[in-house]
């Protein structure tokens, strides 16, 4: 694969985001992961995988797990929790903020309200 190929892919790639979808409390868990190779806080909780064992959603929670922590380990492949679907989305783009900050330079400076949206009225 050339380099400008990669670079295509890589910034491809860039623009796709997981998420995982139908987690339920009561759905069975398996632990996929054969070690802990993480760090920090997430892998002090990691380690309720592998010490308490858990067969569900729940009990993994109750290990010390969060809900977080699960969506993270089921997008990379860590666990696998029945009935959960990882979807791959294009997040959407960030348009120019508005409002917040020309209201407060206006008042500021003792000026008329700022319209939130340029070009728009406030009347």
């Amino acid at each position: 694969m050339t380099e400008a190929k990669k670079d295509e892919v890589k910034k491809e790639k860039s623009n796709v985001k997981k998420r995982c979808t139908g987690v339920e409390k009561s759905s069975k868990l398996t632990i996929l992961a054969k070690e802990n190779t993480k760090r920090g806080a997430s892998a002090e909780r990691f380690k309720g995988y592998f010490e308490k064992k858990p067969k569900t959603v729940q009990e993994a929670l109750d290990a010390g797990l969060t809900m977080g922590d699960i969506h993270y380990d089921i997008i990379h492949g860590f666990i696998s929790v029945e009935g959960t679907k990882v979807e791959e989305y294009a997040p959407s783009p960030r348009g120019p903020r508005t409002g917040g900050t020309a209201k407060k330079e206006a008042a500021k400076k003792g000026a008329a309200e700022v319209p939130a949206t340029p070009g728009a009225s406030n009347f």
